[in-house]
């Protein structure tokens, strides 16, 4: 059940951070991009940082190299130093994105997931696949609406049919902001909101997460520039 429920994650994560990282124009510079969860407490009505969790999607880290191209995606423990798994990318000879293969915390490749694009370049499919058996395990196919925005994922089973619906509705800087879930009948099973910190800029720090309009948790944004990089910004 543990290894299914990684594989899933992976499967959702492609599709979210492809949604919430299509606002990024160019990764040029930016050595990694970490997506840290903590639990949230309330100080003087606001809401602020708590702990640091930890779990297997708690702390998401994209690398890229120093001319912009992902390399892999870290999931790290929560002592920052130490990962669950990570899942690293695979091109094609036209450097596209067309998978990736997932090694888990021993070193061990257990999964190869495969993308398929439609012909804007959009990610349309992506399917996990065992490594051992070469048999389907997970999958996911990706909508957008007429602005360009992943609205729509579908999570599908083993055989391919659809488990679930994952529906966006996004603000005006490309961030998703309301996220509702829905089974294969079209009944509503979970709802997350998001607000982000600073507002007004798709350069978000904190986001702030509601799951079915409780106050859950705060997604904090770091990014991690290569020195020579760093330098600029800070000059």
């Amino acid at each position: 059940m543990k290894m299914k429920t990684t594989i899933l994650l992976i499967t959702l994560l492609i599709g979210f951070g492809s949604a919430i990282g299509q606002t990024d124009k160019t990764k040029k510079g930016i050595k990694e991009i970490i997506i840290h969860y903590y639990s949230v407490k309330m100080v003087d009505g606001m809401p602020v940082k708590n702990k640091l969790k930890d779990c297997f999607s708690c702390n998401q880290g994209r690398v890229f190299d120093k001319n912009g191209k992902e390399l892999e995606l870290r999931f790290y423990k929560a002592d920052m130093k130490n990962v669950y798994g990570i899942d690293k990318y695979v091109y094609n000879k036209q450097g596209k994105k067309i998978g990736s293969e997932y090694f888990d915390e021993k070193g061990k490749h257990t999964t190869d997931y495969k993308y398929q694009y439609d012909a804007l370049g959009r990610l349309k499919f992506s399917r996990a696949y065992s490594k051992e058996t070469g048999k389907m395990l997970y999958g996911s196919e990706y909508d957008y609406d007429n602005r360009g925005n992943q609205y729509e994922t579908a999570s599908l089973n083993k055989d391919g049919e659809i488990n679930d619906y994952y529906r966006r509705e996004y603000n005006i800087y490309g961030l998703p902001v309301l996220e509702n879930i829905v089974d294969k009948n079209n009944k509503p099973t979970f709802k997350v909101r998001y607000e982000y910190m600073p507002c007004g800029t798709k350069d978000w720090v904190d986001q702030i997460t509601y799951y079915n309009g409780k106050l859950s948790e705060i997604r904090n944004r770091e990014v991690i520039y290569y020195e020579s990089e760093k330098n600029k910004q800070d000059s």
